[in-house]
């Protein structure tokens, strides 16, 4: 595992157990991964004009869909080999996930979504043996994040609090780190690019960014 695994993994390690994903390279003794969760796509909807459409590759893939609210939109593909994990949960009006998960390594994404318009863009690509994984909150109105994670043991945990917030974010090669809040409305996107072995934690409010 990276060095810069030990803030991460446990912030994120919790939520993942949540799911039944069983993270780190965790194998039984024959070298299969051990899993005790189910596979398919599983939805709940309440409301009016919700959509998810989901393709999955893979038996070792598990989706689970949460929406509540009106025109809410889940497009997620999960490529045919590696062992992929999704849940998204939205609440409110408008908002849309789109998501693709692919490579033969164990690629995890979690998502909220509380409010009304707000969009998510993730990509990730894992082929290694260690996982990869982004945890992602949006709280508020018109909040946007674009995510790419290319690679093996990238981990991510992002949040957008307010309004009208941008997000952008790249995480290359293996061993990468983030962790980045948005406190406010109208924060900036930085346009974060990330090449192996990186970590950098920020966090932008209404008064500046501080590393």
């Amino acid at each position: 595992m990276s060095k810069f695994s030990s803030r991460l993994v446990p912030a994120i390690a919790p939520l993942l157990a949540a799911t039944g994903f069983i993270p780190v390279c965790a194998m039984a003794q024959d070298g299969e991964i051990a899993t005790e969760r189910d596979s398919g796509v599983f939805v709940s909807q309440v409301g009016s004009a919700n959509v998810v459409n989901a393709t999955q590759g893979s038996s070792d893939s598990d989706a689970r869909v949460t929406q509540d609210g009106s025109n809410n939109s889940v497009e997620l593909a999960q490529g045919s080999v590696g062992d992929h994990i999704a849940r998204a949960d939205q609440f409110g009006d408008g908002n849309s996930l789109v998501a693709s998960q692919d490579g033969d390594g164990q690629a995890a994404v979690l998502l909220t979504q509380r409010g009304d318009e707000n969009t998510a863009i993730i990509a990730q690509s894992d082929t290694g043996d260690v996982f990869s994984a982004a945890t992602i909150f949006q709280t508020g109105n018109n909040n946007s994040l674009t995510l790419q994670q290319d690679g093996s043991d990238n981990q991510a945990l992002l949040a957008q609090n307010g309004d009208d917030n941008v997000m952008t974010a790249s995480q290359l090669g293996s061993g990468n780190r983030l962790e980045w809040t948005q406190d406010g409305s109208g924060r900036p996107d930085l346009n974060i690019i990330q090449e192996g072995g990186q970590s950098m934690q920020i966090l932008q409010t209404n008064t500046g960014g501080s590393d």
